[in-house]
Protein backbone atom coordinates (compact mmCIF):
# COMPACT_ATOMS: atom_id res chain seq x y z
CA UNK A 1 0.00 0.00 0.00
CA UNK A 2 1.06 3.23 -1.22
CA UNK A 3 0.11 5.06 2.47
CA UNK A 4 1.66 1.77 4.38
CA UNK A 5 4.91 2.79 7.00
CA UNK A 6 4.36 -0.30 9.13
CA UNK A 7 7.78 -1.72 7.00
CA UNK A 8 9.72 0.55 7.81
CA UNK A 9 8.49 1.93 11.42
CA UNK A 10 9.29 -2.10 12.15
CA UNK A 11 12.93 -1.44 10.61
CA UNK A 12 13.46 1.97 12.76
CA UNK A 13 12.45 0.50 16.08
CA UNK A 14 14.70 -2.88 15.17
CA UNK A 15 17.73 -0.15 14.56
CA UNK A 16 16.98 1.42 17.75
CA UNK A 17 16.04 -1.08 20.22
CA UNK A 18 19.47 -3.06 18.59
CA UNK A 19 21.51 0.35 19.43
CA UNK A 20 19.59 0.69 22.47
CA UNK A 21 21.00 -2.84 23.68
CA UNK A 22 24.54 -2.27 22.88
CA UNK A 23 24.70 0.98 24.76
CA UNK A 24 22.26 1.10 27.84
CA UNK A 25 21.19 -1.90 28.51
CA UNK A 26 24.62 -4.10 29.04
CA UNK A 27 26.70 -0.23 30.18
CA UNK A 28 27.24 -1.78 33.75
CA UNK A 29 28.99 -4.75 31.92
CA UNK A 30 30.93 -2.41 29.48
CA UNK A 31 32.01 -0.21 31.99
CA UNK A 32 32.91 -2.48 34.99
CA UNK A 33 35.05 -4.38 32.37
CA UNK A 34 36.70 -0.95 31.32
CA UNK A 35 37.65 -0.61 34.98
CA UNK A 36 34.83 1.88 36.31
CA UNK A 37 33.38 1.01 40.05
CA UNK A 38 29.89 0.04 40.35
CA UNK A 39 28.94 3.77 41.85
CA UNK A 40 30.77 5.11 39.18
CA UNK A 41 28.69 2.87 36.68
CA UNK A 42 25.48 4.43 38.30
CA UNK A 43 26.73 8.14 38.26
CA UNK A 44 27.57 7.71 34.54
CA UNK A 45 23.93 6.17 33.69
CA UNK A 46 22.43 8.93 36.24
CA UNK A 47 24.16 11.57 33.66
CA UNK A 48 23.15 10.26 30.49
CA UNK A 49 19.21 9.78 31.76
CA UNK A 50 19.07 13.18 33.37
CA UNK A 51 20.27 14.54 29.98
CA UNK A 52 17.42 12.97 27.92
CA UNK A 53 14.98 13.81 30.86
CA UNK A 54 15.79 17.17 30.59
CA UNK A 55 16.18 17.55 27.29
CA UNK A 56 13.15 15.93 26.01
CA UNK A 57 10.60 18.76 26.37
CA UNK A 58 12.55 21.40 24.99
CA UNK A 59 12.82 19.09 21.54
CA UNK A 60 8.86 18.29 22.12
CA UNK A 61 7.87 22.04 22.50
CA UNK A 62 9.90 22.59 18.91
CA UNK A 63 8.06 19.83 17.29
CA UNK A 64 4.73 20.83 18.46
CA UNK A 65 5.21 24.56 17.27
CA UNK A 66 6.66 23.81 13.91
CA UNK A 67 4.65 24.12 10.98
CA UNK A 68 6.99 21.49 9.68
CA UNK A 69 7.30 17.65 9.77
CA UNK A 70 10.58 17.98 12.20
CA UNK A 71 9.96 14.33 14.13
CA UNK A 72 12.30 12.63 11.24
CA UNK A 73 14.80 15.46 11.27
CA UNK A 74 15.25 15.49 14.83
CA UNK A 75 15.49 11.14 15.01
CA UNK A 76 18.12 11.45 11.59
CA UNK A 77 20.38 14.45 13.86
CA UNK A 78 20.34 12.43 17.28
CA UNK A 79 21.32 9.35 15.71
CA UNK A 80 23.99 10.86 13.82
CA UNK A 81 25.44 12.23 16.73
CA UNK A 82 25.43 9.53 19.01
CA UNK A 83 27.28 6.77 16.17
CA UNK A 84 29.97 9.70 15.85
CA UNK A 85 30.57 9.83 19.64
CA UNK A 86 30.31 5.68 20.02
CA UNK A 87 33.10 6.07 17.02
CA UNK A 88 35.06 8.71 19.03
CA UNK A 89 34.74 6.09 22.34
CA UNK A 90 35.94 3.04 20.02
CA UNK A 91 38.76 4.87 17.80
CA UNK A 92 40.28 7.44 19.61
CA UNK A 93 41.97 7.30 23.01
CA UNK A 94 40.55 9.31 25.66
CA UNK A 95 40.95 10.55 29.20
CA UNK A 96 38.40 8.40 31.72
CA UNK A 97 36.44 11.78 31.68
CA UNK A 98 36.41 12.75 28.66
CA UNK A 99 35.20 8.78 28.28
CA UNK A 100 32.78 9.29 30.59
CA UNK A 101 31.27 12.68 29.26
CA UNK A 102 31.22 11.52 25.81
CA UNK A 103 28.96 7.98 26.12
CA UNK A 104 26.59 10.11 28.78
CA UNK A 105 25.90 12.35 25.63
CA UNK A 106 25.79 9.39 23.13
CA UNK A 107 23.22 7.32 25.30
CA UNK A 108 21.38 10.52 26.01
CA UNK A 109 20.96 10.83 22.44
CA UNK A 110 19.52 7.64 21.81
CA UNK A 111 17.39 7.78 24.91
CA UNK A 112 15.55 10.64 23.45
CA UNK A 113 14.35 8.63 20.54
CA UNK A 114 11.89 7.08 22.28
CA UNK A 115 8.82 9.33 22.19
CA UNK A 116 9.66 10.52 19.14
CA UNK A 117 9.31 6.96 17.72
CA UNK A 118 6.28 7.31 19.79
CA UNK A 119 5.01 10.55 18.31
CA UNK A 120 5.66 9.73 14.61
CA UNK A 121 3.09 7.05 15.03
CA UNK A 122 0.72 9.93 16.24
CA UNK A 123 1.88 12.00 13.12
CA UNK A 124 0.80 10.05 10.32
CA UNK A 125 -1.56 8.03 11.79
CA UNK A 126 -3.48 10.63 12.60
CA UNK A 127 -3.57 12.23 9.01
CA UNK A 128 -4.21 8.76 7.39
CA UNK A 129 -1.32 6.79 7.12
CA UNK A 130 -1.17 2.76 7.96
CA UNK A 131 1.88 2.62 10.74
CA UNK A 132 1.20 -0.32 13.23
CA UNK A 133 3.17 0.81 16.68
CA UNK A 134 2.47 -2.61 17.97
CA UNK A 135 4.29 -4.96 15.15
CA UNK A 136 6.70 -2.66 15.21
CA UNK A 137 7.25 -2.47 18.90
CA UNK A 138 7.30 -6.67 18.72
CA UNK A 139 9.99 -7.15 15.97
CA UNK A 140 12.17 -4.42 17.97
CA UNK A 141 11.91 -6.49 20.85
CA UNK A 142 13.45 -9.71 18.76
CA UNK A 143 15.75 -7.55 17.69
CA UNK A 144 16.54 -6.62 21.29
CA UNK A 145 16.82 -10.21 22.21
CA UNK A 146 19.19 -11.23 19.27
CA UNK A 147 21.53 -8.44 20.29
CA UNK A 148 21.14 -9.37 24.18
CA UNK A 149 22.61 -13.15 23.46
CA UNK A 150 25.38 -11.08 21.35
CA UNK A 151 26.25 -8.90 23.35
CA UNK A 152 26.43 -11.09 26.50
CA UNK A 153 28.57 -13.28 24.69
CA UNK A 154 31.26 -10.94 23.22
CA UNK A 155 31.44 -9.04 26.65
CA UNK A 156 32.40 -12.18 28.69
CA UNK A 157 34.59 -13.77 26.35
CA UNK A 158 35.75 -11.15 23.50
CA UNK A 159 36.64 -7.51 23.14
CA UNK A 160 34.19 -5.60 25.35
CA UNK A 161 34.64 -2.39 22.81
CA UNK A 162 32.84 -5.00 19.87
CA UNK A 163 29.28 -3.51 21.84
CA UNK A 164 30.32 0.01 20.57
CA UNK A 165 30.61 -1.37 16.94
CA UNK A 166 27.49 -2.78 17.37
CA UNK A 167 25.87 0.60 18.64
CA UNK A 168 27.42 2.37 15.83
CA UNK A 169 26.27 0.09 13.14
CA UNK A 170 22.51 0.48 14.47
CA UNK A 171 22.57 4.04 15.01
CA UNK A 172 23.84 4.72 11.38
CA UNK A 173 20.81 2.76 10.25
CA UNK A 174 18.52 4.02 12.45
CA UNK A 175 19.58 7.83 10.99
CA UNK A 176 19.53 6.31 7.01
CA UNK A 177 15.61 5.03 8.08
CA UNK A 178 14.58 8.17 10.00
CA UNK A 179 15.61 10.14 6.46
CA UNK A 180 12.98 8.12 4.30
CA UNK A 181 10.30 9.24 6.11
CA UNK A 182 7.23 11.06 4.10
CA UNK A 183 6.61 14.70 3.98
CA UNK A 184 3.32 15.48 5.48
CA UNK A 185 1.70 18.70 5.98
CA UNK A 186 0.94 19.98 9.48
CA UNK A 187 -2.68 20.97 9.74
CA UNK A 188 -3.99 18.21 7.61
CA UNK A 189 -7.66 16.53 7.92
CA UNK A 190 -7.48 14.38 11.13
CA UNK A 191 -10.24 11.71 11.12
CA UNK A 192 -13.03 14.89 10.03
CA UNK A 193 -11.23 17.44 12.71
CA UNK A 194 -8.48 19.97 12.43
CA UNK A 195 -5.78 20.49 14.85
CA UNK A 196 -7.17 23.29 17.22
CA UNK A 197 -4.34 25.73 17.07
CA UNK A 198 -1.15 26.27 19.08
CA UNK A 199 0.26 23.76 21.38
CA UNK A 200 0.46 25.34 24.93
CA UNK A 201 4.32 25.76 26.85
CA UNK A 202 4.93 23.60 29.28
CA UNK A 203 4.30 25.38 32.57
CA UNK A 204 0.90 25.95 31.48
CA UNK A 205 0.96 22.14 30.08
CA UNK A 206 1.68 21.43 33.28
CA UNK A 207 -1.30 23.01 34.84
CA UNK A 208 -3.48 22.12 32.17
CA UNK A 209 -3.17 18.53 32.56
CA UNK A 210 -2.14 18.28 36.09
CA UNK A 211 -3.44 14.84 37.24
CA UNK A 212 -1.83 13.56 33.97
CA UNK A 213 1.46 15.10 35.52
CA UNK A 214 0.58 13.47 38.85
CA UNK A 215 0.35 9.80 37.24
CA UNK A 216 3.55 10.00 35.76
CA UNK A 217 5.28 10.21 38.48
CA UNK A 218 4.10 6.56 39.44
CA UNK A 219 5.80 6.18 36.05
CA UNK A 220 9.08 7.29 37.26
CA UNK A 221 8.81 4.82 40.22
CA UNK A 222 8.27 2.00 38.04
CA UNK A 223 11.24 2.91 36.24
CA UNK A 224 13.45 3.36 38.83
CA UNK A 225 13.15 -0.14 39.88
CA UNK A 226 13.07 -1.52 36.49
CA UNK A 227 16.15 -0.30 35.54
CA UNK A 228 17.62 -0.54 38.90
CA UNK A 229 17.09 -4.02 38.53
CA UNK A 230 18.34 -4.50 34.78
CA UNK A 231 21.05 -2.58 35.02
CA UNK A 232 22.71 -4.08 37.68
CA UNK A 233 21.67 -7.76 37.29
CA UNK A 234 25.46 -8.40 36.18
CA UNK A 235 26.31 -7.61 40.06
CA UNK A 236 22.87 -9.87 40.83
CA UNK A 237 24.07 -12.74 38.56
CA UNK A 238 27.89 -12.91 39.99
CA UNK A 239 26.39 -13.09 43.31
CA UNK A 240 24.81 -16.10 42.23
CA UNK A 241 27.43 -17.13 40.75
CA UNK A 242 26.81 -16.08 36.90
CA UNK A 243 28.31 -13.46 34.39
CA UNK A 244 27.34 -11.82 31.36
CA UNK A 245 26.78 -14.74 29.19
CA UNK A 246 24.24 -15.36 32.01
CA UNK A 247 22.45 -11.51 31.57
CA UNK A 248 22.54 -11.90 28.18
CA UNK A 249 20.63 -15.11 28.08
CA UNK A 250 18.11 -13.77 31.14
CA UNK A 251 17.43 -10.67 29.04
CA UNK A 252 17.14 -12.42 26.02
CA UNK A 253 14.33 -14.74 27.72
CA UNK A 254 12.70 -11.41 28.85
CA UNK A 255 12.94 -10.42 24.85
CA UNK A 256 11.63 -13.13 23.38
CA UNK A 257 8.21 -13.34 26.08
CA UNK A 258 7.74 -9.87 25.46
CA UNK A 259 7.85 -10.02 21.46
CA UNK A 260 4.85 -11.88 21.62
CA UNK A 261 2.38 -9.58 24.25
CA UNK A 262 3.64 -6.42 22.53
CA UNK A 263 2.67 -7.65 19.09
CA UNK A 264 -0.99 -8.53 20.05
CA UNK A 265 -0.64 -5.60 22.53
CA UNK A 266 -3.69 -3.57 20.87
CA UNK A 267 -6.24 -5.97 21.48
CA UNK A 268 -4.89 -5.96 25.30
CA UNK A 269 -5.67 -2.29 25.24
CA UNK A 270 -8.79 -2.87 23.34
CA UNK A 271 -9.91 -4.77 26.35
CA UNK A 272 -8.89 -3.53 29.78
CA UNK A 273 -7.70 -0.37 28.91
CA UNK A 274 -4.76 1.86 30.06
CA UNK A 275 -5.87 2.11 33.89
CA UNK A 276 -6.16 -1.70 34.73
CA UNK A 277 -2.91 -2.44 32.28
CA UNK A 278 -0.77 0.27 34.76
CA UNK A 279 -2.27 -0.70 37.53
CA UNK A 280 -1.73 -4.97 36.86
CA UNK A 281 2.17 -4.35 35.60
CA UNK A 282 2.08 -2.02 38.91
CA UNK A 283 1.74 -5.24 41.82
CA UNK A 284 3.45 -7.78 38.35
CA UNK A 285 6.52 -5.40 39.56
CA UNK A 286 5.94 -5.45 43.11
CA UNK A 287 6.00 -9.18 42.89
CA UNK A 288 8.95 -9.45 40.29
CA UNK A 289 11.29 -7.14 42.83
CA UNK A 290 9.96 -9.87 45.64
CA UNK A 291 11.02 -12.87 43.57
CA UNK A 292 15.08 -11.26 42.99
CA UNK A 293 15.01 -11.23 46.35
CA UNK A 294 13.86 -14.82 46.77
CA UNK A 295 16.32 -15.76 44.32
CA UNK A 296 19.10 -18.37 45.16
CA UNK A 297 20.64 -19.74 41.93
CA UNK A 298 22.05 -17.65 38.77
CA UNK A 299 19.46 -19.58 36.70
CA UNK A 300 16.39 -18.20 38.90
CA UNK A 301 17.05 -15.13 36.88
CA UNK A 302 16.16 -16.29 33.37
CA UNK A 303 12.66 -17.73 34.79
CA UNK A 304 11.85 -14.45 36.69
CA UNK A 305 13.15 -12.18 33.88
CA UNK A 306 9.64 -14.05 32.02
CA UNK A 307 8.21 -11.57 34.15
CA UNK A 308 8.67 -8.80 31.81
CA UNK A 309 5.53 -10.61 29.58
CA UNK A 310 3.47 -9.04 32.67
CA UNK A 311 5.67 -5.74 33.63
CA UNK A 312 7.84 -4.21 31.23
CA UNK A 313 5.57 -5.36 28.39
CA UNK A 314 2.71 -4.14 29.67
CA UNK A 315 3.97 -0.97 31.05
CA UNK A 316 6.19 0.35 28.53
CA UNK A 317 3.76 0.16 25.06
CA UNK A 318 0.69 1.58 26.85
CA UNK A 319 2.65 4.76 27.71
CA UNK A 320 1.68 5.96 24.18
CA UNK A 321 -1.95 5.25 24.57
CA UNK A 322 -2.12 6.79 27.80
CA UNK A 323 -0.99 9.95 27.11
CA UNK A 324 -2.97 9.94 23.49
CA UNK A 325 -5.69 9.74 25.89
CA UNK A 326 -4.87 12.13 28.44
CA UNK A 327 -3.45 15.29 26.27
CA UNK A 328 -4.87 17.20 23.01
CA UNK A 329 -3.55 16.46 19.30
CA UNK A 330 -1.96 20.20 19.58
CA UNK A 331 -0.05 18.52 22.33
CA UNK A 332 1.00 15.18 20.65
CA UNK A 333 4.64 15.67 21.59
CA UNK A 334 4.63 17.30 24.44
CA UNK A 335 2.36 14.38 25.61
CA UNK A 336 4.70 11.77 24.71
CA UNK A 337 7.77 13.28 25.73
CA UNK A 338 6.70 14.20 29.65
CA UNK A 339 5.88 10.90 29.93
CA UNK A 340 9.51 9.31 28.44
CA UNK A 341 10.70 11.95 30.42
CA UNK A 342 9.37 10.65 33.60
CA UNK A 343 10.51 7.14 32.69
CA UNK A 344 13.93 8.45 31.66
CA UNK A 345 14.36 10.32 34.85
CA UNK A 346 13.15 7.23 36.86
CA UNK A 347 15.69 5.61 35.15
CA UNK A 348 18.40 8.19 35.96
CA UNK A 349 17.62 8.30 39.68
CA UNK A 350 17.27 4.17 39.20
CA UNK A 351 21.03 3.92 37.87
CA UNK A 352 22.50 6.51 40.31
CA UNK A 353 20.45 5.02 43.45
CA UNK A 354 21.68 1.56 42.34
CA UNK A 355 24.88 2.02 41.97
CA UNK A 356 25.35 4.28 45.43
CA UNK A 357 23.12 1.54 47.60
CA UNK A 358 25.24 -1.67 46.18
CA UNK A 359 28.68 0.06 46.66
CA UNK A 360 27.47 1.52 50.59
CA UNK A 361 25.10 -0.72 51.35
CA UNK A 362 25.05 -3.78 49.04
CA UNK A 363 22.92 -5.30 46.49
CA UNK A 364 19.85 -7.00 49.02
CA UNK A 365 18.93 -3.43 50.61
CA UNK A 366 19.08 -2.07 46.76
CA UNK A 367 16.52 -4.91 46.20
CA UNK A 368 14.39 -4.31 49.36
CA UNK A 369 14.13 -1.05 48.88
CA UNK A 370 12.90 -1.82 45.19
CA UNK A 371 9.89 -3.62 46.21
CA UNK A 372 8.63 0.03 47.98
CA UNK A 373 9.14 1.56 45.49
CA UNK A 374 7.08 -0.38 42.91
CA UNK A 375 4.28 -0.58 45.65
CA UNK A 376 4.82 3.47 45.78
CA UNK A 377 4.42 3.48 41.96
CA UNK A 378 1.22 1.83 41.94
CA UNK A 379 -0.43 3.68 44.62
CA UNK A 380 -0.11 6.64 42.13
CA UNK A 381 -1.60 4.71 39.49
CA UNK A 382 -4.44 3.88 41.47
CA UNK A 383 -5.16 7.32 42.86
CA UNK A 384 -4.14 9.26 39.72
CA UNK A 385 -4.74 7.56 36.28
CA UNK A 386 -8.93 7.53 37.08
CA UNK A 387 -8.76 11.87 37.08
CA UNK A 388 -6.52 11.91 34.44
CA UNK A 389 -8.25 9.64 31.73
CA UNK A 390 -11.48 11.65 33.10
CA UNK A 391 -9.73 14.72 33.04
CA UNK A 392 -8.32 13.48 29.00
CA UNK A 393 -12.32 13.01 28.05
CA UNK A 394 -13.52 16.21 29.35
CA UNK A 395 -10.94 18.39 27.07
CA UNK A 396 -12.47 15.92 24.19
CA UNK A 397 -9.41 14.64 22.38
CA UNK A 398 -9.52 12.14 20.11
CA UNK A 399 -8.18 8.39 20.69
CA UNK A 400 -5.38 6.44 18.86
Amino acid sequence: MKNDLTFRYTLHQAAFWTAFCCSYSFAATFLLAKGFSTASVGFVLFGASFLSFALQPLLASRADRSKRNLIPVFMTGLALTAALLFALLRFVPLPRLCFCLLYVVAVAFLDMQIPLLNSIIVYFGSRGWRISYNVGRGIGTLSFAGASLLVGYALQYYDPDVMLLLAIAASLLFAFISLSYPAAAKGSVISGQQLRGESCSLPLFMRKYKWYMFSVLGVLFIALVHIMTETYMINLAQHLGGGSADVGIALCWATLIEAPVLLLFGRFHSRFGSYRLLVFAGFAYVAKMLMFVLATDVRHLYFIELMQGITYSFHSPVQMYYAQECTGLDDMVKGQSVITAAYSLGNALGNLFGGIMIEGLGLYPMLYSSIVIAAMGTAVFLVAVPRALRQGRRAGRSEI
